[in-house]
């Protein structure tokens, strides 16, 4: 019987999986402690015929199918997601507002309960008619027995400019964003997995920060970019992943968090 994904990487303590997470999850040597992921989700097609927009939905780049890139049902996430996972463990899947519900029903079907519902102000706004968009949203769940973050005064809005320099993906996310729930949610020697790598912030603020890493992403071009990334992190030491935490922690007024690696 052959592997279920195409390709594997290792970089130092992080293990990168090319494929389908839903081959790759149910075969991985060990359960994760955390899950901190960026899931691909449809967006809402349609809407905008007369209006012109930029970057990632220029005409060139979006056709305005809702198909930014490969998505995945959320009934198919749940199930893989939590088999994965140790019998106690922390889960933060993000969703835009459009996604919140059908994000949290489907979780639940796959016996996740729902500690909160987090946000992410990216500063920035996203053109609408409806109200311009500078937030995203963030499901965190857990199995098993509840735990309770590492520091209890964060509060469910996160403050933090979008990364710069990662075009070649169409919706990075800031390494400190996914830091703070790494930090919140886990300790040292931990293992995180991201069953949609994408630009690779959860490996980066995993491994800044003294935790394993398990990663799996389907598209080649991502995978390959992320794990140059990595290694170009990890050749720094992850020192500017380490300051970027430090200047939106304090950005933030967040006191606790400051482990060393």
């Amino acid at each position: 019987m052959g592997t279920t994904w195409l390709r594997k990487e290792v970089i130092g303590d992080c293990t990168l999986y090319l494929g389908d997470m839903r081959d790759v999850l149910p075969v991985l040597p060990e359960k994760a402690d955390l899950v901190v992921t960026d899931a691909p989700y449809k967006l809402t097609s349609g809407g905008h015929k007369n209006q012109s927009m930029g970057g990632k939905f220029a005409k060139e780049n979006y056709d305005n199918s809702g198909d930014l890139m490969e998505s995945l049902p959320w009934h198919e996430m749940g199930g893989p997601i939590n088999r994965a996972c140790k019998a106690n463990a922390d889960v933060y899947v993000m969703c835009n507002d459009k996604h919140v519900s059908n994000a949290e029903i489907a979780f639940r079907g796959a016996d996740l309960k729902m500690h909160n519902l987090l946000s992410w102000d990216k500063g920035t706004a996203t053109r609408s008619p409806f109200y311009m968009k500078n937030q995203e949203y963030i499901l965190y769940l857990w199995k098993g027995d509840a735990k309770r973050p590492n520091y209890g005064g964060a509060k469910q809005k996160f403050e933090c400019a979008r990364p710069k320099g990662l075009d070649w993906h169409p919706t990075p996310k800031p390494t400190p964003l996914m830091a703070l729930y790494v930090l919140q949610s886990s300790q040292p020697g931990d293992l995180v997995l991201d069953p949609f790598m994408g630009a690779g912030a959860s490996a980066l603020a995993s491994l800044a920060f003294g935790r394993r890493a398990v990663m799996v992403e389907i598209n080649e071009t991502y995978f390959d970019l992320a794990c140059a990334r990595i290694e170009a992190a990890q050749r720094d030491g992850f020192q500017q992943i380490r300051a970027d935490w430090d200047r939106c922690r304090a950005h933030n007024k967040i006191k606790g968090l400051q482990y060393a690696a």
